[in-house]
């Protein structure tokens, strides 16, 4: 039986494995077998699909003349290639790419520079929304009942500030720096 620390790590290592639901699924098998460990269980998930999306995004760009099959592009990100493909479909459908079935040639339907992080972010994360409420409080509580709304206010101006700090930031200067960087 796992233990505390031992699930934490578990967990974690699994993250990078499977889907999302999967995870739940995981989560909920791992937590109703184990009752007593339940407290010690901390996640903290996050995506990295942005990240992710903007290096193939810069990859397709910067080695536009190379072999750009999602295997090749996966070895890059260290991931496996079937997430390759499942981003470059939600660029796809976003229409900042363009892909050809049977050629590892997808380009960019826009120069960089008119490519904001923003627009990368809305195409490939499910709920762009990234702070979220307890809507399980004690509603008989004082504080229970209103902590809610008075978050939200907090959380939306948040979120607003972050998608326009998004939209300032473009894959060309990505681009840029990574050629400097990696001296390509």
């Amino acid at each position: 039986m796992l233990q505390g620390k031992s699930i934490f790590f578990f967990i974690k290592c699994q993250l990078k494995r499977f889907e999302f639901k999967k995870l739940c699924f995981l989560l909920k098998h791992l937590i109703i077998k184990n009752w007593n460990y339940k407290k010690e269980v901390i996640i903290i998930a996050y995506s990295t699909k942005l990240s992710d999306a903007i290096h193939i995004l810069s990859y397709i760009y910067i080695f536009k003349d190379e072999d750009l099959s999602s295997q090749t592009i996966s070895k890059s990100i260290k991931t496996n290639p079937s997430v390759v493909r499942r981003l470059m479909s939600k660029l796809k459908a976003s229409k900042l790419i363009q892909t050809e079935t049977g050629k590892a040639k997808p380009t960019l339907t826009r120069d960089p520079s008119e490519i904001t992080f923003y627009h990368i972010y809305r195409s490939v994360e499910e709920n762009p929304i990234i702070f979220h409420t307890n809507p399980d409080t004690n509603m008989d509580c004082p504080e229970g009942a209103v902590i809610q709304e008075v978050l939200e206010t907090h959380y939306q101006s948040l979120q607003q500030r972050m998608e326009a700090e998004l939209s300032q930031h473009t894959l060309s200067e990505v681009i840029v720096e990574v050629k400097a960087l990696g001296k390509i």
